[in-house]
Formats: structure tokens, C-alpha cells, sequence
């Protein structure tokens, strides 16, 4: 409940959001602009900012989404930093129209998610300035900073890390600059004591996968508080300081966390990000993989205690395996024709599971068992039923693309939370393959154990029965609940189009065809959203038009169904 209080925006902000807005845009000839996600980024900005006020004559506009920001008592004292603000959801129309020269941020994942380049100006030069001192390979996505022109390296590793990437995935070259880490220039260093009663540990977590508040943290501060007990002749206190992206991305989690230690005399907890942490009097810090271990060892020269999950284990083994294939070998195999190993090993293991555990059992048995071919209508399509198929497989991505993005806000409205979804192929040559192994080949091997084996055993009680339970084990078995509709739909429009047209082909060339053209989408996408829901929601004429395309989607795909059946009883099928 005190993350809902802190995450809705007043009656009164709500005003000054919007003249905060008009007040952006009505200044003209912007030439800089800071965008800050909440209260405790200015710390990676101070530096450069101070260095600008003192030499340079620029004018200083600060976009934060938190309208408690202490920007903006350090504005009202220098006419020459403009400090707005702006919400979650309205930054996203502001980016959209940014019209300055350059943009400063520590946003990773430009253009995206809800962050886009501006679409007014397309010579805007965006600046990624890192906010922490760690590596660019193990601790963002793939593509994270594809869209920035400019990047300040916190260390010569980031420069080589960035322009091995622009080798391998043949990229346009970034000015890199090498500014060193700024924060640690506003660090006062101390080795003292923090010089209160007892033991202060703070617990901080990052806010990729596996992070110890997920796995582990019950387990770490029983651990705690019992050897503490033990050992430890003093008092104890425990502070948690989760990741602000963790917060942000994960609010029922977080809420839950501090559910179970509020009324913990021995926890504290340290959620408002404007204010300092209370890091200098810690004795000891505990944490996965976070940047906050650079900063506490550095400013206070204490311990820190790596708390080693799986998931960094498998991301530094990943991280020594990137590094050497993001030398000379990967150069190697890419001119070779060979491509990036990894990808190929991804390919192989999908190949072997479809061939392996879906096609061959059904096979076998087919070629042990005479008649059975009948079963699994093997028989050869119509040509006009085959390429009906074609185009409905189209019609099917139109539907998905609209779909997913309401199930996507209904998950997340629900307080639940997504797995990242597979990065689409970036390049031709990883498009030719991914149309190889992840359309063509599960339009055959799939369709032959769900339209073919499953659905051939159960029809004998029943076609509809038939259908049903194809559906629901095709939708089962790929596992994902972000695609749990289309699945559904795409089920069960598998087995009308089986049934109907009376050939296990059409199913296979509908199959192939909407996957082909879902990788050719996110092909063309480029990583980005198909649509944006923040903005659609935003706005009460871009939320009118998409339900209007959801629905007219829909209708198209249901009607088609319609015209295929009757296509095949003219057809005599």
C-alpha cells in the first residue's frame, strides 16, 4: 500500500506535470536536456553538470519523473538549470517530440521499450552516461545501447566491450568517451567507523534475474540475525536497499518484501530514493552483482559479500565465453560464414528437440503400424485450400500482434511480471536462419505430433473433443504465459483448418506462414514494440484506434475461418 501511496502522482503534481509540459516545448532552441528516471540519479549527473555551469554558458534543461527531486531546490538557486517535471507517462510523448540537440540520460534500451528517439528531429545526438562501472556485456540486454550516438565509458573495458559489439553485429561506430566514472569524484572517502551502537549490514540487491531478494533473501537475514545471535555481542541491524529498477519493475514483489519486515525491529528498510542512503554507516555490504559494491568499497573502504546465485555464476561463465567470442574467433567464424557459435548452438538444440521428441516419435510409430498414415491425413492439399492457407497464416500475425500487447497490460495490472521475450533476428543472415528453424521446421514436426498424432488418437471420441484437447497441449507444451492467447487461438485454428480441409499440410504451410511472418515482423521491427500501450493509453484517440484494430482483427481472422470452410466444401473436401 505505501508503494501504491508513493507511486500516484497528486491532484496538485498532476497540474504542475502539465504546465511543466507546455512550459518544455515553449522554450525554443533547446540545446541540452537531462532526463533523469527519479530523485537519486543527479548524483551521476553532478559532476558534468557543475563542470558545465562552469565552463560553458549552456542552459541546463532537467526532465526528472519524480516531483520530489532535489533538482529542483538546486534549480531555483541557478537561473541557468530548468528543471520539469514530467511522469512515467508523459515522458513518453515529451521523448517522442524532443526537439534539443543532445539528450543526456542513464537509460539503457533506447527505442525499445517506452523510450523512443524523437520523430520531430532525427539529428538529436543522444548521450548514454553509465551509472555504473560494470560491463556492458553481462549486465544489459542484447541491443541495449544500439540507438545511442555518443557513450561515456566509465573504463577503457567499456570501450573494447562496445567496439567488439560494433564488429560482431556490424554496427555503426559510436563516439566513445573515455569520462572516467564521475560519481567517484563526489565520493568523500572514509575508512572510520560509522560510530553508532552495533553491527549495521546493508543488503542490496541488482535488478536482473535471480537477484538475491528473489532467491534467497528470507533465507540470508535468518542467517543474519541467528549468527548475530551467536556471535556478535551487539545489536544488529539489517538494511535492505533494493535496486530503484527493481522497485519499479517488480512493485508486488517489493510490496511483499516489505510486508514480511516491516515490523522487524532488526530490518530497515530504504526505499526513497531521493533521500542519501544510509551506505557510510554500514559496516558491511551484502549483494549479488550490483554497482552499489563499486561505490560502498571505494567511499567507505569496508567489506563487501558476494552472494554468488546461479545466475551470476552462469553470467560470468557466459561473460568469459562472450569475451571470447567477441574477439578474433567470432571474427573468425562470421567471416568464415559461420555466424556467431552461440546462435548455432541455440539452433542445434531447437533442432534436436523438434526432430528429436516431437516428429520421430510419431514417425516411428507410423512406419510400425500400416493404415495410420490415414489418421494422420497425410494426404496432399488442394492448391487453393494450400495458398488460403498462406494468407490466413498472415491474417494470424495481424491478430497476435494486437492481442499480446493486451495480455502483456493485463499480466502486468495484475501485479504479475513477464519473461523477457527472445530478441528478433538483426541481421539477414539471422532472419534466413530463424525462418529455417523456427518457422518452417515446428510448422512440420509440431503440426505432425498435435494435428497428426494427438489430434488423430483423440478424434476417435469425438472431433471436438479433438480439437479441445490439441489446443490446450499445443498451448501447454510451448510454456510461455506472455503468448498464452495466441497460442490458444493458434491451436485451435491448427486443428479447424486440419479437420476442414482434410490434409495435415495446410496446417503445416498455416503454421510455417504465421511463424514466417511473426520473425519477419520482428525483423522489420528491429527490436522495437509493435505498439506502444503507455502511449496508447495516454492518449484517448490512439486507445480508440487500437481496440478498433483489435477488434477488426479479430473479425477478419473469424471470418476467414468462415470462407475456409465453406471454400472446402465447394472444393468437396
Amino acid at each position: 500500500e505505501d508503494i501504491r501511496r508513493k507511486s500516484v502522482v497528486s491532484p496538485e503534481d498532476r497540474r504542475r506535470e502539465k504546465a511543466d509540459y507546455k512550459r518544455f516545448f515553449k522554450v525554443a532552441n533547446k540545446h541540452l536536456v537531462f532526463y533523469a528516471e527519479g530523485g537519486g540519479y543527479y548524483k551521476y549527473f553532478k559532476t558534468v553538470v557543475e563542470w558545465l555551469l562552469e565552463h560553458s554558458n549552456v542552459t541546463i534543461h532537467y526532465v526528472t519523473n519524480d516531483p520530489k527531486d532535489g533538482i529542483f531546490a538546486i534549480a531555483a538557486a541557478n537561473q541557468r538549470i530548468r528543471a520539469y517535471f514530467i511522469g512515467q507517462t508523459r515522458i513518453i510523448p515529451l521523448m517522442m517530440k524532443m526537439d534539443a540537440d543532445m539528450v543526456v540520460m542513464t537509460t539503457p534500451d533506447l527505442n525499445t521499450y517506452q523510450i523512443k528517439r524523437s520523430y520531430v528531429r532525427k539529428d538529436v545526438e543522444y548521450v548514454y552516461l553509465d551509472h555504473g562501472p560494470t560491463s556492458v556485456h553481462m549486465c544489459y540486454r542484447k541491443g541495449a545501447f544500439d540507438h545511442f550516438d555518443t557513450i561515456m565509458c566509465n573504463g577503457p573495458f567499456q570501450v573494447a566491450e562496445h567496439r567488439a559489439t560494433e564488429k560482431v553485429y556490424g554496427l555503426k561506430a559510436k563516439k566513445l568517451i573515455e569520462s572516467g566514472y564521475p560519481l567517484l569524484d563526489t565520493l568523500d572517502r572514509k575508512s572510520d567507523a560509522h560510530g553508532g551502537d552495533g553491527v549495521r549490514i546493508m543488503v542490496a540487491n541488482s535488478h536482473q534475474r535471480d537477484n538475491i531478494f528473489d532467491l534467497c533473501l528470507d533465507d540470508l537475514v535468518s542467517a543474519l540475525v541467528v549468527q548475530s545471535c551467536r556471535s556478535i555481542q551487539q545489536s544488529l541491524k539489517i538494511v535492505l536497499r533494493p535496486h530503484p529498477q527493481y522497485v519499479r519493475r517488480n512493485p508486488a514483489r517489493w510490496q511483499a518484501i516489505r510486508a514480511r519486515y516491516e515490523g522487524n525491529a532488526a530490518v530497515v528498510i530504504e526505499d526513497d530514493f531521493g533521500k542519501p542512503s544510509t551506505m557510510d554507516e554500514s559496516d558491511v555490504l551484502v549483494t549479488d552483482w550490483s554497482g552499489i559494491a563499486y561505490e560502498f568499497a571505494y567511499k567507505t573502504r569496508r567489506p563487501t559479500l558476494f552472494v554468488a546465485c546461479a545466475w551470476f555464476l552462469l553470467a560470468v561463465a557466459g561473460r568469459l565465453i562472450l569475451r571470447l567470442s567477441l574477439s578474433e574467433l567470432a571474427l573468425l567464424l562470421r567471416r568464415s560464414g559461420l555466424g556467431d557459435i552461440r546462435v548455432h548452438a541455440g539452433a542445434a538444440a531447437d533442432i534436436l528437440y523438434q526432430a528429436g521428441v516431437l516428429a520421430f516419435p510419431v514417425a516411428w510409430y507410423a512406419a510400425r503400424h500400416p493404415g495410420v498414415d490415414q489418421a494422420l491425413r497425410l494426404r496432399a492439399p488442394h492448391p487453393l485450400a494450400a495458398g488460403y492457407a498462406v494468407v490466413l497464416g498472415v491474417a494470424g500475425v495481424a491478430l497476435a500482434a494486437c492481442l499480446t500487447p493486451w495480455w502483456t497490460l493485463l499480466i502486468e495490472r495484475a501485479g504479475g511480471t513477464l519473461p523477457e521475450s527472445a530478441a528478433p533476428p538483426r541481421t539477414p543472415a539471422a532472419l534466413a536462419q530463424a525462418l529455417l528453424v523456427n518457422a518452417l521446421l515446428p510448422g512440420l514436426c509440431e503440426e505432425l505430433m498435435f494435428r497428426g498424432g494427438i489430434m488423430g488418437a483423440w478424434e476417435r471420441r469425438g472431433a471436438d473433443g479433438a480439437l479441445v484437447a490439441s489446443s490446450l497441449m499445443f498451448a501447454a507444451l510451448h510454456g510461455s504465459v506472455a503468448g498464452l492467447p495466441v497460442q490458444l487461438v493458434m491451436g485451435f485454428a491448427l486443428g479447424y483448418i486440419v479437420l476442414r480441409s482434410g490434409s495435415l499440410w495446410t496446417g503445416v504451410i498455416f503454421h510455417t506462414a504465421f511463424n514466417a511472418g511473426a520473425l519477419v515482423l520482428g525483423y522489420l521491427l528491429n527490436g522495437r514494440a509493435f505498439v506502444n500501450m503507455d502511449a496508447v493509453l495516454s492518449s484517448g484517440p490512439a486507445l480508440g484506434l487500437f481496440i478498433s484494430d483489435t477488434v477488426a482483427a479479430a473479425a477478419l481472422f473469424s471470418l476467414m475461418l468462415i470462407w475456409l470452410r465453406r471454400i472446402c466444401s465447394r472444393l468437396g473436401l
